[in-house]
């Protein structure tokens, strides 16, 4: 380097050029000294920049999320003191109900007491259950509790959430449920007798054929019962024959009416319906096509239009005459003019139970009701219309019951019975002897008596008054129909409310025409007894008999009123007297020494063992359907027998998984049923599960093919309280609030059985609330141990994200915060450079000037 030269002072410009070197990393030096940070931009550290706003992010991230943990812990503390008064509430309702079952010392208004203060301590649960608030959020009143169903439009299988309250912890979406049968299982019912090749079931059931038939007989136009050849057009419905041979006649149909019918297929949910219009020609056979045709059809829509398969239960039509043609269940002369409706497989008839059922409606003239009539598979007129309750000897339909053998007693068998009514008036005449089925009611003196051999003081009738009868047929429906005495014998040959005779009367009340207006009916009105006879007996009372056994409220008052005459009374009023209630064929059933049930012939039940002796297992179940077959001969005769049946049983097995997570082994009939599904996030989620005591699950489709099971799926609606208790996406704990208000505690809301429901003032009503009071505290210590275990973990997170923040804070300052010594040591270096480089900058542009000297010499 020239010093010589002055244009370019080289030497000033290297030592400007190394004071501005020193100048930028001394400011750097000051910056960072007086920040106390290494990266204050990011031209410090560009990688290191990216790593700490990460780091400080996270760290921001945390110390909020300890925060929402500790909010956590506050509201669950909250929850939780309420969820304790809940409790004191139901414990005191518990007191209350064993001291109202003291009625040994508390009379009835010492219980009605209790009661009150029952339904202080429920409202107080409510109250509780509505108010109880963090914030401004309400917990235990239904709003956050989850939503989760069985997805509608699957085959129903026998599986059901749980109605506990705290069922369901699944978040929003879909879930699968995936089942499969381990172990087939298997039930045989072993007879109470064997006799030769003949075995006797006390509980009824035999292999037969399921044969609905039609309650009321057809006949043809002379009487005779009705065959498929027979025309319609004048064939009588309704018509019978008293025992003295006098005929009540039916309904005859005309070409102007239409028949139409409506009924559900043996699996007792599917509709079908139908009309037939009735023309010149037309036959019972054509009836019966339509009928067919009808059936046949809805059976196809049910499996999409296509092949039935073997193992639905189908229905064929037929109606006997008697003769060739009938099938073999009908019995005597009560077997001809009824429709035939069997269970078959599509040709021939299986022995199989059914839930088929088909009422009947004739219309006259397309406008007015006129006659309506179903199905029996019992007695009808009080004697076997050949009828039978399908079966077979493997009737059950589902087990809980675990392997082994179980006694079922059959006891109390009371055969059928059709009701019974009788007048207490007994019809007389004026001298006193019963009157004649035929002869003048204006004859008639009711209610006199003997004075001095003479029969006085009676009831007479003259033209114009009035007898009423208010009558009530077996279904609980009334009718009240008034006639008129005229004296005149044609009055008898009218159905028009005028009568002449004691039959006059009969056939009024047993025309079952209901089409037509007259008396003080107006068209369609019901006119007399729908599904009963009223007769007169030789005693001279009238009765009133249903056609068919079974439970009935059929019942009547006659009324007799003197309008013209001048008699001392001027009404009669006669309410029948009850002689035999009626009743379906019935006995008691109990198996494995549990509660005695009550039972019809052909039902389905459900019947339980006893209450196991260790708290909380739920009683082992039977589903199965008793009585069957065919009753021979008339009332007398049952299908129920007194004795003892075995059940023996090898249980069945499935095992289960929700999405894919541990598998859970359990029989059906299990309930609350604990999965905890496979995809769980953050919480464990769970699902409590019932399954029916008939799980619709089978093994492979073939010998040898893998089980894969059946799939269910399950929505959810989630709401769920969420924690956000960490720094990034799905970093978050949720928890329960179940609906705790009183008509969701206990067996679930819809029950009746919930604490809402709870009535002390009977001993059954104590033995309920118990049960139920500690089924609600089952469910609210599960709230609370939910409860519980949420604040463990949020306490636990609150440790892990104290020392994740202060590692985090900690790699925050390796990272970001200026080395004091360090840069001490780096200012000191270049604060000593800098006053250098100055000083040699000073230097260097002094330099030039000795060149002076050479001009000035």
């Amino acid at each position: 380097m020239s010093l010589t030269r002055i244009n370019n002072n080289i030497g000033a410009v290297t030592a400007s050029r190394n004071l501005n070197t020193v100048s930028t990393k001394l400011q750097k030096n000051i910056e960072r000294l007086s920040s106390g940070l290494r990266i204050n931009r990011a031209g410090d550290d560009a990688a290191g920049l990216t790593i700490r706003e990460r780091l400080r992010v996270q760290i921001r991230g945390v110390n909020q999320a300890i925060l929402n943990a500790q909010n956590g812990i506050s509201m669950s503390n909250t929850a939780e003191a309420a969820l304790d008064q809940m409790v004191l509430g139901l414990q005191r309702i518990r007191e209350l109900a064993i001291a109202a079952g003291n009625t040994g010392s508390n009379d009835y208004r010492a219980i009605q007491a209790i009661q009150d203060e029952v339904f202080q301590q429920i409202d107080e649960v409510n109250r509780i259950a509505e108010t109880s608030q963090f914030g401004t959020r309400v917990l235990f009143n239904g709003d956050n509790a989850n939503s989760s169903e069985v997805r509608a439009g699957q085959d129903p299988i026998g599986v059901h959430i749980s109605d506990d309250p705290n069922a369901s912890n699944l978040r929003s979406g879909t879930s699968i449920l995936n089942i499969i049968r381990t172990q087939a299982g298997r039930q045989t019912l072993l007879p109470a007798e064997t006799r030769g090749s003949q075995q006797i079931f006390a509980t009824g059931v035999r292999d037969a054929t399921d044969i609905a038939v039609s309650s009321l007989q057809i006949r043809d136009n002379t009487g005779a019962l009705a065959a498929l050849t027979d025309n319609i057009i004048g064939s009588q419905l309704g018509r019978y024959t008293l025992a003295d041979g006098t005929i009540i006649p039916g309904y005859t149909l005309a070409a102007t009416d239409r028949i139409s019918f409506q009924g559900v297929l043996s699996d007792g949910v599917t509709p079908f319906a139908g009309s037939f219009s009735i023309g010149a020609g037309a036959t019972w056979t054509n009836m019966r096509a339509a009928i067919q045709a009808a059936i046949d059809s809805a059976e196809k829509a049910l499996f999409g239009g296509g092949t039935i398969p073997s193992s639905f239960v189908q229905t064929r039509v037929s109606m006997t005459d008697g003769a060739a043609g009938g099938l073999s269940g009908a019995t005597g002369a009560n077997s001809g003019g009824r429709f035939y409706f069997t269970s078959c497989d599509g040709t021939n008839d299986v022995m199989a139970p059914s839930a088929f059922n088909i009422s009947f409606t004739v219309v006259d003239g397309g406008t007015v009701f006129a006659q309506q009539f179903g199905v029996t598979r019992d007695l009808v007129n009080g004697a076997n219309a050949g009828g039978q309750i399908g079966n077979t000897v493997n009737s059950i339909t589902g087990s809980t019951f675990d392997t082994g053998n179980f006694a079922i007693t059959v006891t109390d068998v009371v055969p059928p019975a059709r009701r019974e009514l009788e007048s207490l008036l007994t019809m007389t005449d004026r001298t006193g002897a019963i009157l004649a089925r035929d002869a003048s009611l204006g004859s008639v003196g009711l209610n006199g008596v003997w004075y001095n051999g003479v029969w006085r003081q009676y009831f007479t009738l003259t033209g114009g008054d009035t007898i009423t009868i208010e009558g009530t047929n077996a279904d609980g429906t009334s009718f009240s129909s008034t006639l008129t005495y005229t004296a005149t014998p044609a009055a008898d040959n009218l159905i028009d409310g005028n009568v002449f005779t004691i039959s006059g009367i009969l056939r009024e009340l047993n025309w079952r025409d209901q089409s037509s207006a007259f008396g003080t009916k107006a068209a369609g009105d019901q006119w007399g007894f729908r599904d009963a006879r009223f007769t007169y007996t030789g005693a001279g009372t009238f009765q009133l008999i249903d056609d068919v056994a079974g439970f009935s409220e059929s019942n009547f008052l006659i009324r007799i009123n003197d309008k013209t005459g001048a008699d001392l009374q001027s009404t009669i009023n006669d309410r029948a007297e009850l002689i035999i209630a009626g009743n379906p064929e019935q006995a008691t059933i109990q198996i494995a020494g549990g509660p005695r049930q009550r039972v019809t012939v052909g039902d389905f039940v459900v019947l339980a063992a006893a209450t196991p002796t260790v708290f909380g297992e739920t009683p082992q179940r039977l589903a199965m359907r008793v009585g069957g077959g065919d009753r021979d001969g008339i009332m007398s005769a049952s299908i129920f027998n007194s004795g003892t049946d075995t059940l023996e049983v090898e249980a069945k097995e499935f095992v289960g998984s929700l999405n894919s997570g541990p598998l859970v082994t359990f029989q059906n009939g299990d309930s609350d049923v604990f999965f905890v599904s496979g995809v769980s996030e953050g919480v464990a989620e769970t699902l409590l599960l019932d399954f029916d005591i008939m799980l619709d699950v089978t093994g492979p489709p073939t010998t040898g093919s893998p089980n894969t099971g059946l799939a269910v799926l399950i929505s959810t609606i989630s709401k769920n309280l969420n924690f956000q208790v960490g720094a990034f996406a799905g970093q978050d704990l949720q928890v329960n609030m179940p609906d705790l208000r009183a008509d969701n505690l206990g067996f679930g809301r819809g029950s009746g059985r919930t604490v809402d429901q709870i009535n002390v003032t009977t001993v059954s009503g104590v033995n309920e609330a118990l049960k139920i009071v500690d089924e609600a505290l089952d469910q609210i210590s599960r709230a609370r141990a939910t409860l519980g275990a949420f604040v463990n973990r949020l306490e636990s997170t609150i440790s892990n994200l104290s020392v994740s923040s202060e590692n985090l804070t900690s790699s925050e300052s390796r990272l970001s915060d200026v080395d004091i010594a360090s840069e001490t040591t780096s200012y000191t270096l270049h604060q000593i450079l800098y006053q250098a480089g100055t000083s040699v900058l000073s230097q260097a542009n002094f330099l030039p000037q000795t060149l002076l000297s050479l001009l000035g010499g």
